[in-house]
């Protein structure tokens, strides 16, 4: 798939090193890149690259399938990429073939503006997971698709932001 010049495609052995440096200049929690292999070789794994013209990568989304739900693990693009489409693309991409039911992810409440990107794509706070970030920092637990504001509420787990 191709967007504005940047392609997209699955993430392969050879894109990790790219995907590592990525992380770590752009998250305060980067995996490593044997972390990223890691993910690879998981069943139900969803990874995705954005690449600008001349192979550069400039963005990423991993995440893992369990039947009809995705949970988006890692998202990234790289500073001077972002508000051109690239994250709402890989996104959408994850979560899209085959169509999933349900998606959820985990944000720091601090991160203020992946909580409005979020929002914009209709997730919404479902729950908090104390001391989730290896800073103590709680994580919002973000969930779009099936009805999960009530699948939240009804399960215990808060009401939407």
């Amino acid at each position: 798939m191709t967007s504005g010049g940047v392609e997209f495609g699955v993430a392969r052995r050879e894109d990790l090193e790219g995907v590592a440096g990525l992380a770590a200049a752009t998250l305060r929690e980067a995996w490593s890149e044997t972390g990223f292999a890691e993910m690879l070789g998981m069943p139900g794994a969803v990874c995705l690259v954005a690449r600008a013209p001349g192979r550069r990568l400039v963005g990423f989304v991993f995440g893992q399938r369990v039947l009809d739900e995705v949970h988006v693990l890692s998202l990234a693009v790289a500073p001077g990429w972002r508000r051109r489409g690239v994250a709402c693309a890989l996104m959408e991409a994850a979560v899209g073939e085959p169509p999933s039911r349900r998606v959820l992810l985990e944000v720091r409440p601090s991160n203020v503006a992946a909580r409005s990107f979020y929002r914009a794509l209709g997730f919404d706070e479902v729950g908090r997971r104390s001391g989730y970030y290896p800073d103590g920092e709680d994580a919002l637990l973000l969930t779009r698709g099936a009805g999960s504001t009530e699948q939240a509420a009804a399960a215990g787990g808060g009401g939407s932001a």
